[in-house]
């Protein structure tokens, strides 16, 4: 198994923020973007200066992994923020989570990238009181959902999360007016994010290239091409039947009749399959004694006599 450990490609604070006297928490929870910055810290929560009736801020923090150089079977992933601080001065015990969003662009974050902001849980929330006050590091394991998009944007895309204060902003609960004076309901931290992935590495020779059917009378054989080389398989006899109980396959397209590249260092499988589809299978026992060549066999005899017998 491989681990990547990645830093954001594009990260920032989308964040929604309006004048005195401030806006209910639903107005401001579902109203549009104001602002998108790359700050020394991110604060995922909402807030109110001291001149504020209602609340006045509302903070998404954003991060986007470019993973189209990661390819391969997940295993696990997890997403590694460091806490630097917490504010609940409503005695409203804010809590964290991560969230899919989906940006209006991967190279850069705008306003509206505040409504983009999703509400499917990719972990379990962090609460209140297990963020810390001091530089430590707290990790959010992926879950399903979490896992599905990571997977979805391995090898061709980005992965894009949204950090959201858990209790009021992603469920869309009203915490109510705020009390006098500033109040902050946030949760903070560093620039220091990483995104770790435990995958297993595919390799282009482990890959299919190809699959060969043949049919002849009492025998069905089929060839598989793997990276470059081939294996062929016959069942056992007692499990083979007659060609009427197993019907050959319809041709999607015409026989391709082109002989085989005279460049012998790279003939292919594909070579091998023209050269076959212009001799019968007569032709085919005759020369080989009486079965159908691997490639290797073929390859061999084809290199030494199939230029002049063709």
């Amino acid at each position: 198994m491989t681990q990547a450990v990645l830093n954001p490609s594009v990260w920032g604070n989308v964040y929604r923020s309006v004048a005195d006297p401030g806006e209910a928490f639903t107005t401001i929870r579902n109203g549009a973007g104001t602002g998108a910055t790359t700050p020394a810290q991110f604060s995922a929560g909402f807030s109110k200066s001291v001149i504020d009736i209602l609340w006045s801020t509302l903070y998404r923090p954003i991060m986007i992994w470019n993973l189209t150089g990661i390819t391969g079977m997940l295993n696990s992933g997890q997403i590694a923020l460091t806490g630097i601080g917490k504010y609940d001065e409503a005695s409203l015990s804010p809590s964290c989570n991560i969230y899919g969003v989906t940006p209006v662009s991967y190279t850069g974050l705008v306003p509206s990238d505040y409504g983009n902001c999703g509400t499917t849980a990719y972990s379990s929330a962090i609460t209140y009181a297990n963020w810390p006050t001091v530089a430590t590091t707290v990790t959010f394991t992926l879950n399903s959902a979490g896992l599905t998009a990571l997977n979805a944007a391995m090898g061709v895309g980005y992965f894009a999360v949204c950090i959201r204060e858990a209790t009021y902003d992603a469920t869309n609960t009203d915490p109510g007016s705020p009390p006098v004076g500033t109040v902050r309901e946030l949760l903070i931290s560093t620039l220091q994010i990483l995104l770790t992935i435990n995958y297993s590495p595919t390799s282009p020779q482990a890959r299919v290239s190809g699959l060969i059917h043949r049919y002849s009378p009492g025998t069905y054989t089929l060839e598989i091409m793997i990276g470059g080389m081939s294996a062929r398989f016959n069942p056992l006899v007692g499990l083979r039947k007659p060609v009427s109980a197993i019907p050959p396959p319809t041709p999607v397209s015409p026989l391709i009749t082109t002989p085989p590249s005279s460049e012998l260092s790279t003939l292919t499988p594909l070579d091998m399959a023209r050269w076959e589809s212009t001799h019968t299978q007569d032709q085919v026992f005759a020369i080989f004694g009486g079965h159908y060549p691997s490639f290797t066999e073929w390859l061999a005899w084809y290199r030494e006599y199939g230029l002049t017998v063709l």
